[in-house]
């Protein structure tokens, strides 16, 4: 138990990233196709000039998947090398999250496994979006790449259309390559959805502590004060005008029961469970009558018990029947949890009367830790302690809410990196292909302003809409990636929170960064020559 709550968040931490490092894995892997297709294009001529000389579409494959190859492999190389200089920093978030020392070294299995997966990866998509050179023959390589015929359905006729001729050429564009936009489509919406997690996860993780209070299980109140009677100072706290209520706090450990299995679980046991504030109730209710205890959802599945059911409870030498009145969640003590009313510790243990450990003290609104903790000093109850649970739970708390702004850094750097990358090489692709075309559009009297916002156009309605598609999948999808991530603990409600300006925010980024980078690689088209282009042949 101990471990699983040190390791908690880190756990958390790592698997995120593992996803991460998967999904960059994907994109890299359609990355590879733009690029060997970049590469035919820039190069068909050639090929051309090289089937016509004998060599077959399988030598020129086996020479794409030894480049890609060769390329790979130094990357991966590359790759181990920064993780082994990287790994500091990692092990300095992971050892503040968990008060330990990080002292582990480089798995080499490890890194010998990651390289050959990616190396094998790497090698069979290469072969496998290489099997376009069957489909070149000598004369449309020669022609370069242009077709007799071209059976495609023409989505929308220039000669009806109302659209400026430029835009209505990239719409064109883009019902004319569906494959390539869904793709691109989708690479942009997983984006999206990833950046809007990290936002939310900094939201409720870091900047919403009520949230965290919450799923942790927490309780929190202005101060907790402890000392030789609890229950008295409690009595005279409760008069104080600038004191909203007590919580009286007791725990318990009992051995609970359910047909053949048992287990030991601490219980808290509330003067009045209704005082706590922190307990989220999957179903049912909180205990109410002296036979009634809420079990936490890991304990209902281990029991196998549900609302209603009658199980056993076991302390100081009593066995007594309990009727089940709700289920709650929280991440606190790894999920292992039940809650009791001192009138169910009584009838328990067959105690007179419960003694409290600790009483939660709320004060009302404009009251502080400062000014309740002036008042109990000048009660000067016997051994009265004050803690200023505020503060001791914002230093808990630090370290998990600065690994959330981390990730949320991390995923925004790695959207806007990968969107830079798939918009350029796109746009890079289309211009390769199309220049022939861009020299005739040139010729005929079309600017390059005009050819610029017609490529741009190509893509832009698809990265628009990748977006808003990610950003809309993020509202329904937080919370079942939440309740996913901390289902070791028994969650199973997630109130996640999206603000709408991080949702508006990452449309209006990915989308601006998209176009910004499209009309800069576009510029290129500034160099083409009409002239050139038609006599090159």
């Amino acid at each position: 138990t101990v471990k699983g709550g040190v390791t908690m968040m880190s756990g958390i931490l790592m698997g995120i990233m593992l996803i991460f490092s998967v999904l960059l894995i994907l994109i890299a892997i359609i990355i590879m196709r733009f690029s060997l297709k970049n590469f035919i294009e820039d190069n068909l001529k050639n090929i051309g000039i090289l089937q016509a000389g004998g060599y077959t579409s399988s030598q020129l494959r086996k020479v794409s998947v030894m480049e890609m190859g060769i390329i790979g492999a130094c990357g991966v190389i590359i790759g181990e090398i920064l993780s082994v200089c990287g790994q500091s920093v990692i092990g300095t978030i992971l050892a503040s999250m968990m008060g330990l020392r990080y002292n582990v070294g480089f798995d080499i299995m490890y890194g010998i496994v990651t390289a050959v997966i990616i190396m094998i990866v790497i090698l069979i998509i290469t072969y496998y979006n290489s099997r376009v050179y069957k489909s070149i023959n000598v004369l449309d390589a020669l022609r370069g790449g242009i077709h007799t015929h071209n059976f495609k359905k023409n989505s929308l006729p220039l000669n009806k259309t109302s659209l400026p001729i430029n835009i209505a050429i990239g719409m064109k564009q883009i019902f004319g390559a569906k494959l390539k936009n869904m793709g691109i489509l989708i690479i942009v919406a997983i984006l999206s959805f990833a950046s809007c997690i990290g936002f939310a996860m900094y939201e409720n993780f870091a900047v919403n502590r009520d949230f965290m209070l919450k799923i942790v299980g927490a309780e929190l109140g202005t101060a907790i004060v402890a000392g030789e009677n609890p229950d008295e100072m409690g009595a005279v706290i409760e008069t104080w005008k600038e004191v909203r209520k007590v919580g009286y706090y007791e725990s318990i450990d009992v051995m609970a029961s359910s047909g053949d299995k048992s287990k030991t679980i601490t219980c808290d046991a509330w003067k009045n469970p209704e005082d706590a504030e922190n307990i989220t109730i999957v179903n049912g209710s909180i205990p109410k009558y002296e036979n009634e205890v809420m079990i936490s959802t890991l304990v209902r599945d281990y029991l196998g018990a549900k609302i209603g059911d009658v199980i056993y409870l076991e302390a100081e030498g009593q066995k007594k029947e309990f009727i089940v009145s709700g289920i709650c969640q929280m991440i606190n003590n790894m999920g292992q949890k039940m809650i009791l009313s001192y009138d169910g510790v009584k009838y328990l243990t067959s105690a007179d009367e419960v003694k409290s450990m600790q009483i939660y003290v709320y004060a009302n609104e404009g009251y502080d830790f400062d000014d309740i903790n002036k008042l109990i000093k000048e009660a000067d109850f016997a051994g009265a302690e004050a803690v200023n649970s505020v503060k001791s739970i914002g230093d808990a708390l630090g370290t998990i809410e600065l690994a959330m702004e981390l990730l949320c850094v991390l995923f925004v750097t790695i959207t806007v990196v990968v969107v830079f990358l798939v918009v350029f090489l796109v746009i890079r692709t289309k211009i390769v292909s199309d220049k022939k075309n861009n020299g005739i559009y040139k010729a005929i009297g079309y600017t390059t302003k005009n050819l610029m916002v017609q490529t741009t156009m190509s893509n832009f309605p698809v990265i628009f809409a990748g977006s808003v598609i990610g950003t809309l999948v993020s509202l329904v999808g937080s919370e079942p990636l939440c309740i996913a991530c901390l289902s070791f603990c028994g969650i199973e409600k997630c109130d996640i929170t999206m603000p709408p300006v991080y949702l508006i925010g990452t449309v209006i980024g990915v989308t601006l960064i998209a176009w910004i980078v499209a009309m800069a690689v576009a510029s290129k088209i500034r160099k083409v020559e009409p002239v050139k282009m038609l006599t090159e042949d």
